[in-house]
This record gives structure tokens, C-alpha cells and sequence, in this order.
């Protein structure tokens, strides 16, 4: 007799399955610069500028449309990113993998650790967690990845530096995060925005023991600046982390060259720094930024390399 709860979940990916679909005919009809006005008028009442574009929001619109720089998708590609990290930082802080599957079939759960991470190298949002093996639900989990592995970013969210990235899934070494443990509340992710290769903002991500989230905006001295990233700010001020140096410095490391571009960082229970991953088009270009005054001060540290007709600002 199948769960009411399993038939539930087919329901869900039948139904995800169709809007996938649906996306993937939208794309033959509407190009990615209409795409990107509808999109970001629908969210924000106020037209995308991408003729002259200034903001943040509006310079990372830009990049989706016209830059098709393929050092985007190498490093989008949360695999082969770890070449690149290791040769500029070093391996030791990149999370141990335990495999690399095509297909959720090669994957012996026997053979794994009592707590790991699944996640796909090609997408946002797939991985999955196992901090027990004895109740993971390995055939939810399988469906997932499959139904994760047959997707193409590119079709859900535009960003076409996804399109060409080979799909696997990766099987890393659970960490056990310095938020998790903290009696205090603390960062569970920095993430560093690099502007012509300089760590400029560190946005840092909380979330409470009652599942709230928060999000700090900082600048390079650990200053909180005012604005906000689409949640509010700590009810407390949040003490500089002893490692935020090493942070920057691996943060500029890792954008040498780079125009623009956003490194995710955390600390383990030991307070071991760990790379996560590397980010083009934050937020799809929707960043709900607050005053909207400061996307047009972040648009201003990002020296976007556009043609003469192009530079109104």
C-alpha cells in the first residue's frame, strides 16, 4: 500500500514536472532580455535598466543577457569550481567529497558515513541532508536528485551560465556549522561580494532557534551599513568574527580578475573556514535591496565594462 505521504510527493513532482515543461516552451517564445524586463517590472514595479544600467540589480541583469564569459559556467559548476579553488587558495578548504555519480543507482548507501550532503553541481537548491542513516528516507531522497538531474537551470531561472554545465551529484562530508552550536546567534553563511577583485560587502546570513531568518550587511571593516537584503537585521549587533581577514583575503583571491562576483564562506564548530561556492547573478538579479538608493550605490562599486554608448551613469 503506498503512504499517503509518498503519494503526496509524486503529486508534487508530476506537478513540478509540468512547470518545468512549461518553462522550457516559455524560452522558445520569449527571449531571455524580454524574460528579464517582464521578470524584474513583475517584482519591482520599475523598469530594468539595461541600457544604461547602474544599480546592482541592473548591472547583474546586464551580465545574464549579454555576457556569455564561459569562465561563468566553469565556476558555477559546484565541481569544477573545486580545481579553481584549489589552485588559488588551496584544497584544504574545500569540503571533502566521498563520490561523484551520474545517476542516483551508482550511489551504496552502505558505503557511505552515518551523516553526509547530497547536492547536484549544476542548480541551486537541491541538496539534500543526511544527519542519520537509519531514518533517511533514500527513496524520496533518490527522486529528488533525479528529478533534479534531468533539470536544466537555465529554463527556471534565465541564467544562462548554467546551461552548459554537465549534471552530477556530489556526496560531501557533513560539517557541522559554527551557527548550529553556537550558543549565541551567529553567521551560518558570509557572503562576500567582490567588486574589480576587492572584498567590498559581506552579507551574513542568522537564523534563530525559532527558524527566523536575519541577514547583516557589512562593509570590509565590519561595519553595519544601512540597508538591508531582503530580511531585517539582527535584533543585536553581532561581534566581528576572528576570522574575517583570512575571509577577505580568500575572497579576493578567489574574484582576482573577476568584475563582479559574490564567494560564499563558513565556519565549522571548530571555527575551520570552509568555501561553498561562487556566485554570478545573486538573487537572479531580483535582490530585494532596501533603500533602494544603496543598489544604485553597490551598481556604483561595480565597474562594469561596457560600451561607450552604454555608460550614462
Amino acid at each position: 500500500m503506498i503512504r499517503p505521504e509518498a503519494t503526496m510527493h509524486m503529486l508534487k513532482n508530476s506537478l513540478k514536472a509540468l512547470e518545468y515543461r512549461f518553462k522550457i516552451a516559455r524560452s522558445w517564445f520569449i527571449s531571455d532580455r524580454r524574460y528579464r524586463l517582464n521578470k524584474f517590472q513583475a517584482k519591482f514595479k520599475r523598469s530594468l535598466n539595461i541600457i544604461s544600467p547602474c544599480s546592482l540589480n541592473d548591472k547583474i541583469n546586464y551580465r545574464m543577457i549579454y555576457d556569455k564569459n564561459p569562465l561563468y559556467t566553469r565556476l558555477a559548476d559546484k565541481w569544477a569550481v573545486r580545481e579553481y579553488v584549489s589552485k588559488k587558495i588551496g584544497a584544504a578548504y574545500l569540503v571533502p567529497v566521498f563520490g561523484i555519480y551520474q545517476q542516483p543507482e551508482e550511489i551504496n548507501l552502505a558505503n557511505l558515513p552515518d551523516k553526509f550532503v547530497l547536492k547536484c553541481n549544476h542548480d541551486c537548491g537541491s541538496a539534500i541532508v543526511c544527519e542519520d542513516k537509519t531514518t533517511f528516507d533514500w527513496q524520496q531522497a533518490r527522486a529528488k536528485m533525479k528529478f533534479s538531474l534531468a533539470k536544466n537551470m537555465y529554463y527556471a531561472s534565465r541564467e544562462t551560465h548554467y546551461r552548459d554545465i554537465s549534471p552530477l551529484i556530489i556526496c560531501e562530508t557533513f560539517i557541522e556549522t559554527l551557527s548550529r552550536s553556537a550558543t549565541v546567534l551567529a553567521p551560518e553563511l558570509y557572503r562576500i561580494h567582490c567588486f574589480s577583485s576587492r572584498a567590498k560587502i559581506i552579507e551574513a546570513d542568522f537564523t534563530d532557534a525559532n527558524g527566523k531568518e536575519y541577514v547583516n550587511v557589512y562593509d570590509e571593516n565590519w561595519q553595519l551599513l544601512p540597508l538591508t537584503m531582503g530580511y531585517s537585521n539582527t535584533p543585536d549587533a553581532i561581534a566581528r568574527p576572528t576570522q574575517i581577514r583570512t575571509m577577505l583575503n580568500i575572497a579576493e583571491r578567489l574574484a582576482e580578475n573577476i568584475d563582479y562576483c559574490r564567494i560564499d564562506l563558513f565556519l565549522d564548530v571548530n571555527n575551520d573556514l570552509w568555501f561553498s561556492e561562487m556566485t554570478f547573478a545573486p538573487c537572479n538579479g531580483l535582490m530585494k535591496i532596501a533603500p533602494v538608493s544603496w543598489d544604485f550605490i553597490l551598481g556604483e562599486m561595480w565597474e562594469m565594462n561596457l560600451p561607450v554608448k552604454n555608460r550614462r551613469c
